[in-house]
């Protein structure tokens, strides 16, 4: 795809976070517009006309024929930005490489992420208990990615791919609540990806 324009919309958030370092990682060119969510721009115009789920982040795309398109969800933007990378691969350069990259990656989006968000969610139900459940299992889970690394750089292998956004974005977030001295090879590899110029700026993007 010929790319004329990006412009990824979010706010200081998991979703978007992941988003803008992929994109930084890709090395596609792109313009970060802030959402402010306690002001609730997301539920208002014009941000409602990019995305009607008033959901960040949203990146809108304009093609070098001038055609239009939205992509909505973090994973799918990420997937956009790996695919359009320009430079090192973010998927994986043979066939079993990337089916690696694609395990670990849906296993930190699902086994980790979800767990977490719906617990985001119950806390805000006033259901705590359930809530907490579900942070040690998305804690549990996370802490067990310390065997992923036990022989190699990276999550999926020893190159550095999405995999990693989704897990380092993720880890960010429990930072506190991770018990780094039982994790060497994890807590490690955190540092390392925390140095990635790409990763700087990804999560400088938004104010």
């Amino acid at each position: 795809m010929l790319i004329k324009d990006l412009t990824l919309y979010g706010a200081r958030t998991g979703n978007s976070i992941r988003a803008s370092i992929a994109l930084e990682e890709s090395g596609l060119s792109y313009s970060a517009e802030t959402i402010a969510l306690r002001r609730g721009e997301h539920k208002q115009e014009p941000f409602l006309s990019i995305n009607r789920l008033g959901q960040v982040p949203a990146l809108a795309i304009t093609g070098e024929d001038g055609k239009k398109s939205v992509i909505t969800q973090s994973n799918a933007i990420m997937l956009f930005a790996a695919e359009n990378a320009n430079g090192a691969s973010l998927l994986g350069t043979t066939s079993l490489a990337r089916a690696k990259v694609f395990e670990r990656y849906f296993y930190f989006v699902t086994d980790v992420v979800v767990p977490s968000n719906t617990g985001f969610h119950l806390k805000g139900a006033a259901y705590p208990e359930a809530a907490q459940y579900l942070d040690i299992a998305s804690i549990r889970n996370l802490m067990y990615a310390n065997t992923f690394l036990q022989q190699h750089s990276y999550v999926a292998g020893d190159d550095f791919s999405i995999a990693d956004i989704a897990a380092f974005t993720i880890s960010l977030a429990y930072h506190n609540e991770i018990d780094w001295a039982r994790l060497p090879e994890m807590s490690e590899w955190f540092e390392r990806v925390s140095e990635r110029e790409a990763v700087k700026r990804g999560l400088a993007a938004f104010r």
